[in-house]
């Protein structure tokens, strides 16, 4: 072919905006990376996640009630946040860039199960923080000879922090009676989800369900996932703070503050929502394995913690030990008394 006859086009051909075949002018290096089409990165996260479950179940011995979950179930929750994030949530929430993304989702067949309602008789549960107050001196040091110059004392009134929690919540929807080693509460999938049900929901339905109301505001599957994985999974990010002066604009964690609160409560010393990220992890995982997406996994990577009780007479009093709150609480200075409290439940009631 001539030079004037290319693609190029030659003289008298039509415009390049209307030519059927259009370039773009690129910049950087035509060396490229290896292709991995979405099937075989799936795969490369089921793997890590696979890698996480078994070196938890190492760890814990293949005793999941053991007294020292605190070393592998928050690592675990990290790993499968991660895993959540790359499948079913994308980067920087852009469904474009879900792994599952809808068109697989489709052509697999798969769907996805309701949450679990909470149906049986809530028990009011209250946890508290509390400060009876006190005096916070302030020095004044001179800055050559470090000696006090002025000193001034503030009083600190009694500072308490209420959570009242309906228990159970979801994530943990038969442990309505005491736990007990020949029946404990286990985590799993089935404590989350209905798996009776159909499970027909498209991946944006499915993490937009609602998982708690903290006081009146709902926060959902999807928020809590995102909220471990980018606080703690992919990034570390210090949230021990939550508030900020009244003339900077909200950002991160200040715009949100029910979701970190809700982050500290704990079960058996283990974070709720990473109760709800391993569960939700878990049913993803299962769901693959079920449509076909991914081999059928040995035993071993299964995790399953339990809980058994240490003080049965006395579990569900109030301010019971097995439910707790690992934040703090700001005091509030001047000798006035601060009370806050919150309310968190399952939808429904």
């Amino acid at each position: 072919m001539k030079r004037d006859e290319t693609i190029a086009g030659k003289e008298g051909s039509a415009p390049e905006s209307q030519r059927l075949v259009q370039f773009v002018t690129m910049k950087g290096t035509p060396v490229a990376g290896r292709h991995r089409d979405k099937h075989e990165r799936i795969e490369e996260s089921v793997a890590d996640l696979r890698l996480a479950c078994e070196g938890a179940f190492a760890l814990s011995g293949h005793e999941p009630n053991r007294h020292d979950r605190g070393q592998w179930l928050p690592p675990l929750a990290r790993a499968c946040s991660v895993f959540l994030r790359k499948m079913v949530i994308g980067d920087r929430d852009n469904p474009a860039t879900r792994l599952l993304d809808d068109d697989l989702i489709r052509a697999s067949g798969m769907g996805f199960h309701k949450l679990r309602r909470i149906s049986a008789t809530r028990r009011q549960l209250e946890i508290e923080k509390s400060f009876e107050g006190g005096t916070f001196t302030l020095q004044k040091l001179d800055d050559t000879t470090r000696n006090p110059e002025a000193t001034e004392t503030l009083q600190i009134g009694r500072n308490t922090l209420r959570l009242m929690v309906e228990w159970p919540l979801p994530g943990a929807a038969t442990w309505t009676d005491v736990p007990t080693p020949d029946a404990p509460w286990t985590m799993a999938p089935e404590e989350l989800f209905d798996l009776r049900g159909t499970g027909a929901l498209n991946c944006s339905a499915w993490l937009g369900q609602q998982l708690v109301m903290f006081d009146h505001r709902g926060i959902t599957l999807k928020e809590v996932i995102r909220m471990v994985a980018t606080f703690e999974g992919a990034h570390s990010i210090n949230v021990s703070r939550l508030f900020q002066p009244e003339d900077e604009k909200s950002h991160g964690p200040f715009r949100h503050p029910e979701r970190h609160i809700l982050d500290n409560v704990t079960v058996f010393s283990m974070k709720y929502t990473h109760m709800v990220v391993i569960e939700t992890a878990l049913y993803l995982y299962e769901r693959l394995v079920d449509t076909g997406q991914i081999e059928q996994p040995g035993e071993n990577w299964r995790t399953r913690a339990s809980f058994v009780a240490t003080e049965a007479e006395r579990f569900f009093e109030d301010n019971t030990r097995w439910l707790g709150f690992a934040g703090g609480l700001a005091l509030s200075l001047g000798g006035l008394e601060q009370s806050i409290s919150h309310r968190i439940r399952a939808v429904g009631k």
